[in-house]
């Protein structure tokens, strides 16, 4: 593979990652809207606000958040800390009734 070829993939790389970042922030506004307009609670996955959710939401697999990359490991780091702020100021889960 020469040098061009590396370079452009390693671009195109860049480019799916910045994609899948503003992807994920792009879910996290739209469930936080959602939330705010339902009385604080997740209206869809019977309330539940998870990892997988948050993929779901941004289209993208659950994977992409545990690759080795560091993008991918940055990504993680930042949809953890919006969970964990979110599930302490918001009701979030499901519960049995």
């Amino acid at each position: 593979m020469s040098a061009n070829h590396k370079l452009a993939a390693a671009l195109r790389g860049v480019a799916r990652t910045h994609k899948m970042e503003l992807a994920v922030k792009e879910a996290m506004r739209a469930i936080e809207a959602e939330m705010q307009s339902n009385g604080g609670i997740y209206p869809a996955n019977g309330g539940a606000v998870s990892m997988a959710e948050l993929a779901r939401r941004a289209d993208i697999s659950e994977s992409s958040f545990y690759k080795k990359a560091p993008e991918n490991h940055e990504l993680k780091d930042m949809a953890n800390l919006w969970l964990d702020n979110l599930k302490k100021k918001e009701t979030v889960g499901r519960m049995r009734v």
